[in-house]
């Protein structure tokens, strides 16, 4: 009877994404294992997030989600095993789950950006070309549910774009956050920034209702 009622209540959660709503809101950025938001240098606590604006979900927009290829063995992935021509943008984790995703960036001889894909722990590969950038697309999943959506815009391959990373806060509420960060180019090489500060990793804090995942309950940058 109580997987039944998982299930009912998942498949009320899917129902709800139909009237969204998506929040802007600021990331939680933790810096010598203390919380700070992502206009803080001190070690204060995070503020909370709030929303400065709020917009409906379009419902016929789809976040696009490329095909699965099979890569390699499971493994952890590391800068060794990429080839020269990617570089490691960020680590996505988790605490509902053992998976996770490496977000890399693959660069032509002329150090621009040639596509973005996802390898996770699993060996799966997941490419981004070109054509799909200003689109929507899923980074990683959780039990058929969308974690982390990235959109660029006025994306240019010599010098990144602005981004809007979303995930969801509710979705037995149709309540989705996103905050804006950008994919730049600097002397050092390729990386994301929040508030003008690099980032290597982002952990999703799973929100959850009875064991059932239900959103995500903040997002911590690194």
């Amino acid at each position: 009877m109580s997987y039944l009622i998982k299930i009912l209540l998942l498949a009320f959660c899917l129902q709800a994404i139909s009237c969204a709503k998506t929040q802007l809101a600021k990331p939680v950025f933790l810096v010598s294992d203390q919380e700070v938001d992502s206009t803080t240098l001190s070690d204060e606590a995070p503020s909370t997030l709030k929303s400065t604006k709020v917009i409906k979900k379009n419902k016929k927009q789809k976040a696009y989600e490329a095909p699965d290829t099979k890569t390699s063995p499971p493994h952890n992935l590391d800068q060794e095993d990429l080839k020269t021509s990617e570089v490691s943008l960020a680590l996505i984790t988790t605490d509902y789950s053992s998976k996770t995703y490496e977000l890399v960036l693959s660069r032509d001889d002329q150090d621009q950006v040639k596509a973005i894909k996802t390898i996770n722990n699993k060996g799966k590969e997941k490419i981004y070309p070109l054509s799909v950038l200003n689109r929507e697309i899923v980074l990683a999943k959780a039990v058929g549910v969308s974690l982390v959506t990235l959109r660029c815009h006025n994306f240019s391959q010599e010098t990144g774009c602005p981004l809007e990373i979303e995930y969801p806060s509710n979705v037995t509420y149709g309540k989705f956050l996103r905050f804006k960060a950008n994919l730049v180019k600097r002397e050092s090489g390729w990386q994301l920034e929040s508030g003008n500060r690099k980032f290597t990793s982002m952990h999703l804090v799973a929100k959850k209702f009875f064991g059932l995942l239900i959103g995500v309950e903040r997002l911590e940058l690194r």
